[in-house]
Formats: structure tokens, C-alpha cells, sequence
């Protein structure tokens, strides 16, 4: 059930991303947080953090595995490139010599870059960290990145091209959510369920479920008197209309016996009085 509610929630907001007028307010709030945000210091350390675990190795060896293949690949193609941009007077040979120097060249340095403790690599990832350590302590890198920030997001390409990715992206996901056999369907569905099972199951969640639930009480009670008088405030300015449909908002149909069970005893209640009167007088 709250699976379901979160697609259905999901669903509305993606399709009013569609609407003109929610692009420009998304525009006018985000857009003033964007600008006045220093993106440096978290981008320097996401860096960091991401560089300095053994997965990212195994990621760093994968990028260059894949960059070494397409070159490889593609010999054929970068011979015929040089020779299109050569002069017209220089040798096809040479030529030839030319992009095999090329694409050797860049070989051996992806080799390098694979082999774990070479001088290559250590250069690199010592480049990495200092980059991602200027990011966080450099004032000057840190006014760059604000100045070409404000520069893309006042480039009237960058907000045509972010509004054509999010329009896109936002249909796709609004199909995949129409469609209960989706993945995002069945990828919501156990999230939920997982998180279920980990509320009931893991102590240290359900210990931090009780503290927050702890928390918020005291709060409340913290405010209970103020709470009290905006409630009493707020019945207190209902019309009777207003009344009327609180309570059957809440009480529902249960409403509907009260109000009969009440024209039913005071029907018999005023039939009481009246033959009472009627008997003594």
C-alpha cells in the first residue's frame, strides 16, 4: 500500500514537471540556491573519497581495460584520420608511421596506468589528490569553478539542454511507473518491503525509531500548551457548516446512525412529554 502511494505520488509530480509554469519555479527557487552554492569543497571530497577505496581501483582498472580496447579497436579508423589531416605532400607511409606512433604511444601509457605500483600511476593518483585537496583549501580554483558555474547555468544552451534531459527523463520514468510490471514498480515495492522487514527486525533501527518517536513526544509536549490554544483558536472561528463537515469526515458514516438515533429519541422524547402533559392536565 505504500508502494503504491509513492508511485502515485511519484507519478503526479513527474507529470506537473511537464507544466511551463513548474519549470520556472523550480527555476526561481533552486536556481538562486545553485548560484550562491559552493560546489569545491563537497566536489573535492567526493573525489576523495571515491579515489581512495580498493573499489576504485578495480573501476580505474576497468576504464582503462575498455579505453585500451576501443583504440585497439579502431586502428584502422585513426590511420585514416592522420592521413585525411596530413599534408598533401607527405607519404602515406609516413603517415602511417605517424598514427601507429600514436596509438602505440597511448597503449603503453594505458599499460602503465594498469600496473598497479608504476611510476605512471602513482603520478596520476597523486595528481587526483592534489586536485580534490585544491578543491577544499583553494580560494582561487574555488572562484573558477563559482565563475564557470554561473556561467553555464546563465547559457541559454545548458538550460535548454537540462530542460530536454529532465523532460525526457521525466516521461520515461513516468511510463515505467504506469506500468505495474515495471522495474520501477517491482524496485519500489521491495524497497519497501525491505525497509519493513529492517523496522521489525534490526534492533539498532528499531532503537533509533523509539528515539526519534521519543524525541518528537517531548517536543510536543514541550509545545502542548501552544498547540492547544492554535487548536482551540481554530474550532473557535467554525461555522457550523464547518462542524458539520469535520465530523463527517471523521465519523463518516456513523454519523448518519447518530443523527437518525437522535431524531428518533427526541421523537419519542417530545411524544413522552407531550402525553404526560396532556394526562396531568
Amino acid at each position: 500500500m505504500v508502494a503504491d502511494w509513492i508511485i502515485t505520488l511519484l507519478s503526479r509530480l513527474l507529470a506537473a514537471g511537464h507544466s511551463a509554469q513548474i519549470n520556472d519555479l523550480i527555476e526561481y527557487t533552486i536556481g538562486p540556491q545553485l548560484r550562491t552554492l559552493d560546489l569545491a569543497p563537497p566536489l573535492g571530497r567526493a573525489i576523495e573519497v571515491l579515489t581512495s577505496s580498493q573499489e576504485s581501483d578495480m573501476i580505474f582498472d576497468k576504464l582503462v581495460d575498455t579505453a585500451r580496447n576501443y583504440i585497439m579497436a579502431r586502428r584502422t579508423q585513426i590511420d585514416e584520420m592522420v592521413d585525411q589531416r596530413s599534408r598533401w605532400w607527405i607519404p602515406r607511409t609516413i603517415n602511417r608511421r605517424i598514427a601507429t606512433a600514436i596509438v602505440d604511444g597511448t597503449i603503453d601509457l594505458l599499460r602503465r596506468l594498469r600496473q598497479r605500483d608504476s611510476e605512471a600511476r602513482v603520478q596520476f593518483r597523486a595528481t587526483v589528490a592534489s586536485l580534490a585537496n585544491d578543491l577544499m583549501t583553494s580560494t582561487e580554483l574555488r572562484d573558477k569553478l563559482q565563475r564557470l558555474k554561473n556561467v553555464l547555468l546563465d547559457d541559454a544552451v545548458v538550460k535548454g539542454w537540462i530542460t530536454s534531459v529532465w523532460d525526457k527523463l521525466a516521461h520515461g520514468l513516468v511510463q515505467q511507473l504506469s506500468d505495474p510490471g515495471s522495474n520501477a514498480h517491482s524496485t519500489i515495492q521491495s524497497g519497501m518491503l525491505a525497509l519493513a522487514r529492517s523496522m521489525r527486525e534490526d534492533p539498532f533501527i528499531c532503537a533509533r525509531i523509539d528515539a526519534i518517536i521519543e524525541h518528537l513526544v517531548i517536543e510536543l509536549l514541550q509545545w502542548r500548551s501552544e498547540i492547544g490554544l492554535v487548536i482551540a483558536e481554530v474550532v473557535r472561528n467554525w461555522d457550523a457548516r464547518t462542524v458539520s463537515d469535520r465530523l463527517e469526515l471523521v465519523l463518516g458514516s456513523d454519523l448518519q446512525y447518530i443523527r437518525i438515533n437522535g431524531t428518533v429519541v427526541g421523537a419519542l422524547v417530545g411524544c413522552g412529554i407531550y402525553l404526560l402533559s396532556s394526562a396531568v392536565a
